[in-house]
């Protein structure tokens, strides 16, 4: 348990010795965890790395995969959706969600690209980096009672995701977004001494670039 009363306990294992599970998301309910499972044998090269989304029941340790070219998870507030990125649709990385459990409904929300979506806390938003890591989109969306998404706006902040295997931006309660980043912006992509910004009134910025009607 996280409270440090109980040991700790394996959740998967995997096939190949040499294999990789890298944790991503946890959905809301503690129930399921979505994780990368990374091939042994797979060579690494930015974003690109033979793997698979795959989630598994933390209670009964059934696994499900979500394709060859998912990675980058991220649960909906609710927990009934599920946001990932997927080379499915073609050479590169775009945003995709589909419904938890799976039922057969799944969106493309990116279509110039797109890495490591995160919800906004009340799950009305969407985001994600855009520019091979360098900055950050949002838009509007909604699951209920339809699905819809807005335009994506690109937002006044560089992410400077990197080619690295884990999300470096977060989002608070009050949208503020905390972002890790490298020390200096001319070695971001390959210094590991970094440092987290936090980006304050950033939606005020946004509507001074683009006014609302």
């Amino acid at each position: 348990m996280a409270d440090g009363t109980q040991p700790a306990e394996r959740l998967s294992k995997p096939a190949a010795p040499a294999g990789e599970h890298i944790p991503e998301a946890w959905s809301p309910d503690g129930r399921t965890l979505a994780f990368l499972r990374l091939l042994a044998s797979s060579s690494f090269t930015g974003f690109v790395r033979g793997g698979s989304l795959s989630t598994l029941s933390a209670a009964g340790g059934v696994v499900k995969s979500y394709g060859d070219t998912t990675r980058m998870s991220a649960f909906s507030p609710d927990g009934k959706w599920l946001a990932y990125t997927s080379a499915e649709a073609g050479n590169r990385f775009e945003i995709f969600v589909q419904s938890f459990p799976a039922s057969g409904a799944k969106y493309q929300i990116s279509t110039e690209g797109g890495a490591w979506p995160l919800w906004s806390p009340d799950g009305t938003e969407l985001h994600y980096s855009t520019d091979f890591g360098l900055h950050l989109a949002a838009l509007d969306i909604r699951t209920e009672p339809t699905f819809v998404v807005g335009k994506p706006v690109a937002l006044p902040i560089e992410a400077l995701v990197g080619g690295g295997l884990a999300r470096n931006y977060d989002v608070t309660p009050s949208r503020q977004f905390v972002i890790v980043r490298a020390a200096g912006a001319a070695d971001a992509n390959q210094s590991w001494m970094q440092q987290i910004n936090v980006v304050l009134n950033w939606q005020e910025e946004l509507k001074q670039r683009v006014p609302t009607r």
